[in-house]
């Protein structure tokens, strides 16, 4: 019996499809669209190449650093954009345009109210705040984790075995519920379950229970 659950958030916990066409339209509404668009495809390429190459340690000032060689734009620029336009106008889109995938909420519930610890795992900041916009109540996690806070971007192995150290959890105690292989997967190297929640509510009675999440 696992003793925690990692979800993913973008993706998981809500369909993120929409964003890939919101964000840019976001970009659109700026001051400067084109240094906006240029910033986020930077974002998404940088993240990607980090991602794929050898990691040691290499979380948001990586990130930020490999932005700014690719854009010409400082590195304090490239934060401030960050956390200050892009992040905020993320959750202000799924506010408006975003719920939760169906049963994922009462699922949550229920697997707190048998003793499972919750926690999410997810690869962007600003967590909290996304939830809230989804109306999913955070205190149902007990902690919130963003993976380049933990030294690195998935599916980098230490990611995983650094979330399993926060909560005191050996790896084949946990799971890792995510909608991607090629980055929530990379739980299975350091021996996490991972469940694909696209898989999960593909059945026709979509839920998080029973043997899809054997708890």
């Amino acid at each position: 019996m696992p003793k925690v659950v990692f979800f993913d958030l973008d993706g998981t916990l809500y369909d993120n499809r929409w964003m890939k066409i919101l964000m840019p339209l976001g970009a659109f509404r700026s001051r400067r669209p084109l240094r906006i668009l240029r910033l986020m495809a930077s974002e998404r390429s940088c993240r990607r190449s980090i991602a794929r190459g050898p990691q040691g340690l290499a979380g948001y000032d990586t990130l930020f650093s490999r932005m700014s060689a690719k854009t010409g734009v400082p590195a304090a620029e490239v934060r401030e954009w960050f956390s200050g336009w892009y992040m905020p106008l993320m959750v202000r889109q799924i506010a408006r345009h975003c719920k939760p995938r169906e049963g994922v909420v009462a699922r949550l519930q229920a697997l707190r109210r048998d003793g499972v610890r919750l926690a999410i795992l997810s690869d962007y900041g600003f967590i909290r705040e996304k939830l809230d916009a989804l109306g999913i109540d955070p205190g149902l996690f007990e902690v919130l984790l963003d993976a380049p806070s933990l030294g690195g971007f998935k599916p980098f192995a230490d990611v995983f075995r650094a979330a399993c150290q926060r909560l005191g959890c050996a790896p084949q105690n946990a799971i890792m519920v995510g909608d991607r292989p090629d980055t929530d997967g990379g739980s299975e190297a350091v021996g996490v379950r991972f469940l694909n929640i696209k898989d999960i509510m593909s059945k026709e009675k979509p839920s998080i229970s029973g043997t899809d999440l054997p708890v």
